[in-house]
């Protein structure tokens, strides 16, 4: 038995290690990890940190001990530097928040790991776990947490779940003070989205008298938290929310705000391509288009994208697919685009398809068109054949049993809910219905088209509850102001449905039926 021989073992055992972790045997893997540790010396662990990644993944999901497990990378820490030392302290780290009582030690472990952390992302993972771990244990700890290493992330946009989810708890614990603090804390480092967020509610909080700056009058700091948002890279829901607090009137204005964005990302086009695209759309080949647009979107200028939308855009007359098509270019433009963004631009993102039946919808459901629109859009995208998961059908992405029930009301018995004059006639129908179920007032039908009617009562219930035992009722039906009361419902999925919906509708709005944005959201809203 020679060195050499004994080297060959442990590469042997090494690979059938890694191998287990791959094929995602964990339990197996975990079973292995004391055998591979007594295999290796301090050294080799140092040169191959990936092989403690894998010991990490194999405990995070082959284990049932977590306090164990993350004893066992507490050992693995002082027999390691660098990169390999990394990856011990951050799933120790993680280790020690699965196991649930320890999230001191874990903050510990997510701090070393950020010291030893060998590149941005490495750091912003282990500083986006820390953050988390003390959103479920203690809100002083994250505020304290945010003073510390505020800004020492480099990918702010990595964070944004972390602020969304900080927000909810913030304004649902009313620690409203608190959270005018976060802003102004994180305004400048935050990515444009996150800072346009805060901007607004803080705005809004100070508007309800319900959080105090030191200096100067409450309306200036409104107003300066609303202009904040006009003049950022803010999401739509938030730029046409400012518009109408600050009741803005004049059109340039409003254009300027709506079509403002974060410094668009430098890119490199595609010449070839973007020439052969063009001239797909030049010669009239629309079946060429939406599939080599698709492969080379990333080195595609926007100009490109939004001719190659406006082409396709032209071609429903033939087929309605290519609505959609041009839909996609267009947002994907609107996302990730390398220019200015333009009026002509919104108008591809939000576009009017199957115009006909959306005006049938409106006349026989006396439901606002922009309105209408805009859920189409948000459910479907306006794909009349998409079915999601949970199986919601059409364009207006009605349930079976939802169909089947607004047949009966309308005395319809033979119908196909995919055919698109039938689903928008149907799904206007049902939201006009939760209209008159919810107090009249559109953005809780909207609330309940995503989230059911009887969530939406029951969160509403809880919030008027809230705000009449603390003598600070601002809202006949949700106790808060209904723009606040979005920021604290308990479903993700459904806030940022709500936030889509208004915004849409109030892009709708502008764009199509010479209505302010701040008009379609006091419509929807009040």
């Amino acid at each position: 038995y020679t060195e050499e021989d004994g080297n060959l073992y442990i590469q042997q055992q090494l690979i059938a290690f890694r191998v287990s972790v791959y094929r995602r045997s964990y339990i197996t893997a975990y079973n292995s990890i004391h055998k591979v540790l007594d295999l290796c010396d301090d050294n080799m662990l140092d040169e191959m940190p990936l092989i403690i990644s894998d010991m990490g993944k194999a405990a995070m999901y082959g284990s049932m001990d977590f306090y164990g497990a993350a004893r066992i990378f507490d050992s693995i820490v002082h027999r390691t530097a660098g990169e390999a030392a990394f990856y011990a302290n951050f799933y120790a780290g993680r280790l020690y928040d699965k196991a649930g009582r320890y999230p001191a030690t874990a903050v510990n472990r997510f701090t070393a790991a950020m010291d030893a952390s060998a590149s941005e992302n490495q750091y912003d993972n282990a500083l986006w776990y820390l953050f988390n771990t003390q959103l479920r244990t203690s809100t002083d700890d994250i505020l304290a947490s945010l003073r510390t290493f505020c800004g020492t992330w480099h990918n702010a946009a990595y964070f944004d779940d972390f602020f969304e989810s900080l927000s909810v708890l913030l304004l649902s614990h009313h620690q409203w003070q608190d959270f005018y603090d976060v802003w102004k804390a994180i305004d400048a480092a935050a990515s444009e989205e996150t800072a346009g967020k805060y901007a607004y509610i803080s705005g809004r909080l100070v508007e309800e008298g319900l959080v105090r700056d030191s200096a100067g009058a409450p309306t200036r700091h409104a107003v300066a938290a609303f202009s904040r948002v006009l003049n950022s890279g803010a999401s739509l829901y938030y730029k046409v929310c400012a518009l109408e607090r600050m009741d803005i009137l004049d059109p340039a204005v409003i254009e300027s705000s709506l079509t403002a964005s974060a410094a668009p990302a430098p890119r490199k086009a595609d010449r070839d391509a973007e020439l052969f695209l063009s001239a797909c759309a030049a010669f009239g080949f629309p079946q060429k288009v939406y599939g080599e647009w698709f492969q080379y979107r990333d080195r595609l200028s926007s100009d490109t994208s939004v001719e190659l939308s406006q082409f396709l855009n032209q071609c429903t007359a033939i087929d309605d697919r290519y609505g959609v098509q041009s839909l996609r270019i267009a947002s994907y433009a609107y996302s990730h685009g390398d220019s200015k963004l333009t009026r002509e631009l919104l108008s591809l993102d939000f576009p009017r398809l199957y115009g006909d039946y959306v005006s049938a919808a409106v006349e026989e459901n006396a439901i606002d068109e922009a309105l209408l629109y805009a859920l189409i859009r948000s459910e479907s995208f306006f794909d009349a054949d998409v079915a999601s998961v949970s199986g919601a059908q059409g364009l207006t992405q009605l349930m079976e049993a939802t169909a089947s029930d607004v047949a009966r009301k309308l005395h319809v018995s033979d119908y196909d809910i995919l055919d698109p004059k039938t689903n928008i006639r149907f799904g206007s129908f049902y939201l006009q219905e939760l209209m008159q179920r919810t107090d009249r007032l559109p953005l809780l039908a909207i609330f309940a088209y995503n989230a059911g009617l009887t969530n939406v009562r029951r969160w509403v219930q809880q919030a008027r509850s809230d705000w009449l035992m603390s003598n600070r009722s601002r809202h006949a039906v949700t106790g808060i102001s209904p723009d606040l009361f979005l920021e604290t419902l308990p479903f993700s999925e459904t806030r940022e449905y709500g936030r889509k919906i208004v915004s849409a509708a109030a892009i709708y709005g502008w764009l199509y039926y010479n209505r302010l944005p701040g008009e379609t959201v006091r419509m929807l809203m009040q």
